[in-house]
């Protein structure tokens, strides 16, 4: 066993050389196999060893134990570190069980002492029958791929060697060495549900379904672990491709027509993704909220999910939005704008060249049609008929009662139906800088420009407007 246990180190790379690893010794059966076949390694390979030992001060055997594993450390010659808690205490002050209490202490007890000793892991004796039942216990409870794949053997700085031997080859090989270990008469009570699967139900499905389950699910959860590897490693590469989340790590930003087109396992992958990155964890995020949010992209614009802890999802224009409601956000601050470019009463350019904030260079000129000359196609360079101008010229934000011409009919259109067609999202709407001719709008620069103001064969003066450099407000609605 000590040979397997070693294989499964090197396998998946849990002990290196000059490694510092802190122990979590209960005194069971299982952590004193642990620490042991450490010690053993150690002969090989060259690592320190600390015991930690957490007194969890709800057992009348709870003393016992605790001198157990000091001698136990001594006769090994393994540093002893011990940690009293009161687990009914915490439980009741953080309102968990007292079971959830236990864990958090232990793993509080190890994390304190790794860096006390600065230590660089923390083993533990989880074993393939711990394994088993933690599968099947997200099983029963309904689970996706990362349930299945139980409990792995490298986790941060969390190493678990004995995850490859069950539990009766532990008992045997401490029995063959003659170490004793204690006995936790709790392990077979039914208030826990993982004592009720590793009591009643892997028993009885040894018994009615097939020998071996243990190792059977064992092997499972590795092909699952595998999958599941492999599913995150892929979805997280189209996850860079098509989110964005600007500088807020509160909020993330789906491509709404790149996430319909992906399998449905994917897309749930990319969310809970999103989910924890904005949420810092993906607790109580079930399968049901990840169909809720899926199914938003078939539904109409404004539509929102709910999800725990303050987490809502909803959809946009050409985007579904994760993000944190709690989080503190400000509204982007609308700064106004308005540039008189000309005044048609004088029949001059009022300066050639604008600088704008955020906006970029703009310029001007007036000159003559010349016979022949080419109407340039450039997004954010046009001409128009600069007869066709009513009154004066205005860069500016959106006034109520904008419209534009938008066919050669004369339909109008007002700006603000014109955005909404065009799905500019609502909370850019009044930053956009517009080019207007009175409640007339001339241009939006980066859409089109009125139907009213084309050049045609009979246009004599042209104006031209360039819009050049940063463009950043653009820039940013894209994203």
């Amino acid at each position: 066993m000590y040979q397997k246990v070693l294989d499964f180190c090197k396998e998946h790379s849990l002990i290196e050389t000059n490694d510092k690893i802190v122990v979590g010794v209960s005194g069971g059966a299982d952590s004193v196999c642990l620490l042991v076949i450490l010690c053993q390694i150690r002969e090989m390979i060259p690592i320190q060893i600390y015991a930690v030992h957490v007194n969890h001060g709800i057992r009348e055997e709870a003393s016992r134990d605790e001198q157990f594993v000091a001698d136990l450390c001594d006769r090994l010659q393994v540093p002893f570190y011990v940690k009293n808690e009161n687990i009914p205490e915490l439980s009741a002050r953080l309102k968990i069980s007292t079971e959830e209490a236990g864990r958090k202490a232990r793993y509080d007890a190890f994390e304190e002492i790794r860096s006390l000793t600065g230590s660089n892991k923390t083993a533990v004796a989880h074993n393939m029958n711990d394994q088993a039942e933690t599968v099947l216990f997200h099983l029963f409870r309904g689970s996706g791929m990362k349930g299945i794949s139980g409990i792995r053997p490298l986790r941060d700085s969390i190493i678990r060697p004995l995850l490859c031997v069950q539990r009766c080859e532990i008992e045997q090989f401490l029995s063959d060495r003659g170490f004793d270990h204690q006995t936790d008469h709790t392990n077979f009570e039914d208030e826990y549900t993982r004592n009720r699967i590793r009591n009643h139900i892997i028993p009885l499905a040894e018994k009615m379904v097939c020998t071996g389950i243990v190792h059977h699910i064992s092997e499972t959860a590795q092909i699952a672990s595998q999958a599941e590897a492999y599913i995150t490693k892929q979805s997280h590469l189209i996850y860079t491709r098509i989110t964005h989340e600007k500088k807020d790590p509160s909020r993330i930003i789906y491509e709404l027509k790149e996430l319909e087109e992906l399998d449905p396992i994917i897309k749930s992958y990319l969310l809970r993704e999103g989910i924890q990155r904005v949420k810092g964890t993906i607790t109580d995020i079930s399968s049901m909220h990840l169909s809720q949010i899926s199914s938003l992209t078939e539904k109409q614009v404004g539509k929102q999910v709910d999800l725990p802890d303050g987490i809502r999802a909803y959809r946009t224009y050409n985007s579904l939005v994760i993000e944190d409601s709690r989080a503190d956000k400000t509204e982007p601050t609308v700064k106004s704008v308005c540039h008189t470019l000309l005044f048609k009463d004088t029949d001059t350019v009022k300066e050639s060249e604008y600088i704008i904030d955020d906006f970029g260079k703009l310029e001007i000129r007036l000159f003559m049609r010349n016979e022949g000359q080419i109407i340039p196609q450039n997004l954010y360079t046009k001409w128009f008929d600069y007869d066709k101008i009513k009154k004066s010229l205005q860069l500016r934000n959106r006034r109520l009662g904008d419209y534009l011409i938008v066919d050669e009919k004369g339909s109008r259109k007002s700006l603000k139906q014109y955005m909404i067609d065009e799905k500019i999202p609502r909370e850019f709407r009044d930053q956009i800088l517009v080019l207007a001719d009175e409640d007339h709008i001339v241009w939006i620069p980066g859409y089109r420009i009125s139907q009213s103001y084309k050049i045609e064969d009979q246009t004599k003066k042209i104006l031209e407007v360039k819009l050049t450099g940063g463009i950043k407000l653009w820039q940013s609605m894209l994203e």
